[in-house]
């Protein structure tokens, strides 16, 4: 199920009531640019994150929050989605060669984050 609201905020505060009321609903963040230009590289990275929660045919959300904003952006396929960002949690062991090849190579841009 689709839920649409005017507003960002209103899309997040619907998916964070929805899931207090125990039903498995996320919100679409809307992309918005960051200070002195550019996207908001943790905006960026939670549609990702929300966009591959949306792709996973095994275990989609009940209810969508999204603001019109926030359909009314693109999005990149899902097919070539996981080749864009790659996920990184203390203690992984990765291969610093492939790494920094993705890094170079890859998407061009990255951001941190402490949300999973």
């Amino acid at each position: 199920m689709l839920l649409v609201t005017a507003h960002v905020d209103e899309a997040e505060h619907a998916a964070e009531m929805l899931c207090d009321l125990g039903l498995d609903a996320v919100a679409v963040p809307a992309l918005e640019l960051a200070p002195g230009g550019g996207v908001d590289m943790e905006l960026l990275g939670e549609r990702y994150r929300t966009l591959t929660r949306l792709s996973d045919a095994a275990a989609p959300p009940e209810i969508v929050a999204a603001s019109i904003a926030a359909l009314m952006q693109q999005v990149p396929p899902t097919a070539g989605l996981s080749a864009r960002f790659r996920v990184l949690r203390p203690g992984d062991r990765v291969n610093r060669d492939e790494l920094a090849a993705w890094l170079t190579d890859g998407p061009g841009r990255w951001c941190t984050s402490s949300k999973t």
